[in-house]
């Protein structure tokens, strides 16, 4: 995300991508330093895209995953009784 601010020395916009808090003026070339409330702003995009990103892991730790688990479980139980069903009437026919 761009934020854009007028330049103290020239009066210039200028564009801000939340990088540092400090930036060179795009017309006079001087230092300015960033305004505080788009540098707070920055800062509390970039941390709440975080803590979204942090709670979709957690969810798909907590919820997902043993859900996958369970299902895989469920569906090897599923294949193993079948096959023990198999072996139960052939079993007979290949004994002595």
């Amino acid at each position: 995300m761009t934020y854009t601010f007028n330049c103290p020395n020239c009066g210039a916009e200028n564009t801000y991508t939340g990088e540092d808090n400090t930036t060179h003026c795009s017309f006079c070339g001087s230092e300015v330093t960033v305004p505080a409330e788009l540098v707070n702003e920055a800062t509390t995009k970039k941390l709440s895209k975080r803590v979204i990103t942090w709670i979709i892991v957690l969810a798909v730790i907590v919820f997902v995953v043993p859900t996958c688990i369970a299902f895989g479980g469920a569906i090897l139980g599923f294949f193993a009784a079948i096959f023990g069903a198999i072996v139960s009437i052939v079993a007979p026919f290949l004994g002595h």
